[in-house]
């Protein structure tokens, strides 16, 4: 053997090694849906786990790999540690399938059909189908596979060149005498446990040293303390993975490493004691490379009879060397665990279950932060911070592990669910900030002395409930109404049909059913669905937003995503006919229902230079008239507008001052203008009212009186969370 020999060895020693690894990634993304699929059917079983660990293993080709993913499950909290152990055990045994494939290079026949066995036959076919899968294949899968199957022939060929170069080391006295050394059971172990920690594979050890066995130089009694101490040396892997992490986690590792050596000083007395007692002739003999997958397989196997009924006291015995520590005693599992990256489908499982977790913290800001505005305290008001607080830190730590998840390598659906979660927690994030305003509102009728009448009261303790509770799925009713007027209908009605327990569903279209690319579709396909899962009430269903009844407005004259919830967050979102609520309304067993609605009501949009005869005129036509001022709200004082206002309150016409501007709402207190208004005249406030509200709401109040303080207790009286934010005094 001369120095191109070592060259050509070391080549494909690479080429093992970098197919393995290929090979392994591509598999692990691959086998995404199997692997969620394996774990989702996990159960505290013993045979469940090892089974899960053994058929994970197999898939990915390495027991390295799958141990550190039980770590980062443990330390995500995913699994439980009794779980991880029996996962470890049967990854033990997966790793096995391995060797298995390897030993085929060692088929030697002049059968044809036996020949076809051996990978240098069939591997060149495997690897033109596999460059072109991944040359000429868009699909991600495709590809995979297509890198799967280079991964195994570039693995194979450098198992193929590695064992040619290698087979002139027979006649090397050096080689023949250091494994003369190896067949010390304690040199043997140490040198398979430091080349396996080294390359920090024992599938790529093994394969190694089934590659060197070609020479006919390695005795079996060399063999198998090797084969021992790559067991052993795999555990480095498992161990470095787990540093930095939760005292599980590394219990985890601590079994792994447990199980790895009890399992070798074990089998390794009974091997010393065999040999030295029977010195069966088959040690003596050159081992193969079939007959070191049989020899890896049976190890493995022994040690997890003999300790798989044993998990319970591997778990005590861990538990002993990593103990409690009185100061981590509140340790919670890593929120979202790196590890998990690598398998996008786990990665995403834990992301959902974070994303429940914030949503879950939405709700309750937006449940407790309705709770103030009938009964605020210092103490609520606290949790209600608190919990903004934790939405935001749940929307950075999610979006930042999302954005470095959108690097790997993922199929079209699980890239899809990543840029939905994106979305979502980014609207979670913003209903936590609508409880802390409600809250705000909250303090600043505290603050005024300012209270909701009994009835109003009343209502919203039975709207915070309903936050607490989820409905069933409900029959409902849905609505096809043209775009322009929708709005104005859902307000309507919001007020005839009241605390309805059944959804009442507007939809419409931007496009006619007939167009190419119509929403129509779409919009009543959501509406359907919604109506039989959603909650009570009226609500738009439009561009797959649910939109409160009280809160819609059209902002887009054309586009599809039409309609907008004003100053309150939207009710749901609907996407591939899934279904994710937000925030549920309040009803009462039977609906409320109300028969009139007095059209005598006028809109005015006031504009620089409108003439105070234009108000007039609207005032005498109409019983009732919605303003809308500038900025906050407000009329001129020139040219005697006041004048025109007071001559209409004193004749019983009822007169609502709102704001042009879309969101925030009115507010008559800020400037001296509106505070005079407000303070001198008899006029209503729309505060965060929309305008479409507005008008039908009192259109609603005239169908049943024209006594100011009547109406201007219904007005203030919210129906539907059309109004939440006082103001003024």
């Amino acid at each position: 053997m001369d120095i191109f020999n070592v060259l050509t060895m070391i080549g494909g020693l690479c080429l093992f090694l970098f197919g393995m690894n290929l090979m392994g990634q591509a598999l692990e993304r691959r086998a995404g849906g199997k692997l969620r699929s394996l774990l989702d059917k996990m159960t505290g079983s013993v045979f469940a786990g090892f089974l899960t660990g053994l058929g994970i293993t197999a898939i990915i080709q390495s027991s390295s790999a799958t141990t550190v993913m039980v770590v980062g499950f443990v330390n995500s909290g995913l699994m439980t540690l009794r779980q991880a152990i029996n996962v470890i055990m049967g990854a033990n045994v997966g790793t096995t399938v391995t060797a298995w494939l390897l030993s085929l290079g060692g088929i030697d026949s002049g059968n044809f059909w036996i020949k076809l066995l051996k990978p240098s036959s069939f591997t060149p076919v495997l690897a033109l189908i596999g460059i072109i899968y991944y040359m000429f294949c868009k699909d991600n899968k495709k590809k995979d596979t297509g890198m799967i199957l280079l991964g195994f022939a570039t693995l194979m060929f450098g198992m193929e060149t590695m064992s040619g170069a290698v087979a002139g080391l027979k006649d090397v006295p050096a080689f023949t005498n250091l494994f003369v050394a190896f067949q010390n059971p304690l040199l043997g172990v140490l040198a398979g446990a430091l080349l396996t920690a080294i390359i920090q594979s024992s599938s790529a050890s093994v394969g190694i040293l089934q590659a060197l066995a070609v020479t006919g130089s390695v005795s079996y009694a060399a063999a198998i303390p090797i084969i021992m101490g790559q067991n052993i040396g795999t555990t480095v892997t498992a161990m470095l993975s787990s540093i930095g992490t939760n005292k599980n986690a590394r219990r985890a590792a601590v079994v792994h490493l447990l199980f790895n050596v009890i399992g070798v000083v074990v089998l390794l007395t009974v091997f010393c004691i065999v040999r030295a007692a029977f010195a069966p002739a088959l040690l003596d003999e050159s081992a193969t490379m079939a007959g070191i997958a049989v020899t890896h397989s049976v190890f493995n196997v022994l040690c997890t009879a003999m300790l798989l009924p044993a998990g319970g006291l591997l778990e005590k015995l861990a538990c002993r060397i990593v103990p409690d520590d009185p100061q981590t005693q509140g340790e919670k599992t890593t929120e979202l665990d790196e590890r998990l990256l690598p398998t996008p489908s786990l990665a995403l499982r834990q992301s959902r279950a974070v994303a429940r977790e914030m949503a879950d913290c939405a709700v309750r800001a937006l449940n407790n932060a309705l709770t103030a505005l009938d009964h605020n305290t210092p103490e609520l008001a606290q949790s209600i911070r608190d919990d903004e607080e934790l939405c935001d830190h749940y929307e950075d730590i999610l979006g930042t592990y999302l954005v470095k998840l959108s690097t790997q390598k993922m199929g079209r659906d699980e890239s899809e669910e990543a840029t939905e979660l994106l979305k979502t927690i980014g609207d979670f994030e913003r209903i936590s900030d609508h409880a802390v305003n409600v809250l705000e509102s909250a303090e600043e009728l505290q603050s005024k002395g300012l209270s909701f009448s009994p009835a109003a009261m009343a209502e919203y303790e039975t709207l915070a409930r309903a936050i607490r509770e989820r409905y069933d799925q409900y029959d409902g009713f849905v609505i096809s109404h043209g775009t322009d007027t929708m709005a104005y209908t859902a307000a309507a009605l919001s007020y005839l049909i009241q605390d309805c327990p059944k959804p009442i569903v507007l939809t419409g279209a931007q496009k006619p059913i007939w167009y190419d690319g119509t929403d129509s579709k779409r919009n009543l396909t959501d509406a359907f669905l919604y109506a039989c899962r959603g909650c009570g009430g009226v609500q738009i269903v439009f561009n797959g937003k649910v939109i409160l009844g009280t809160r819609a407005r059209k902002t887009f004259s054309k586009s599809f995503q039409a309609f907008s919830s004003v100053n309150y967050p939207e009710l749901a979102l609907i996407q591939d006919e899934r279904l994710l609520q937000y925030i549920t309304t309040g009803s009462r067993p039977a609906p409320r229902f109300y028969d009139a609605l007095d059209g005598s009501v006028g809109l005015l949009k006031l504009i620089p230079g409108t003439r105070r005869e234009l108000l007039a005129f609207m005032a005498d036509h109409y019983d009732g008239l919605v303003i809308e001022g500038f900025g906050v709200g407000g009329l001129p004082e020139y040219d005697g507008f006041y004048d025109v206002v007071r001559q209409a309150a004193e004749a019983g016409k009822l007169i609502v001052m709102t704001t042009q501007v879309p969101n925030e709402g009115s507010d008559l207190t800020v400037y001296h203008v509106g505070g005079h208004l407000k303070h001198t005249l008899q006029v209503l406030e729309a505060y965060d009212m929309t305008t479409e509200s507005a008008v039908c709401k009192l259109m609603w109040i005239l169908g049943q009186t024209r006594d100011f303080a009547q109406a201007e207790k219904l007005f203030y009286t919210p129906v539907s969370r059309d109004i939440l934010r006082f103001s003024g005094e």
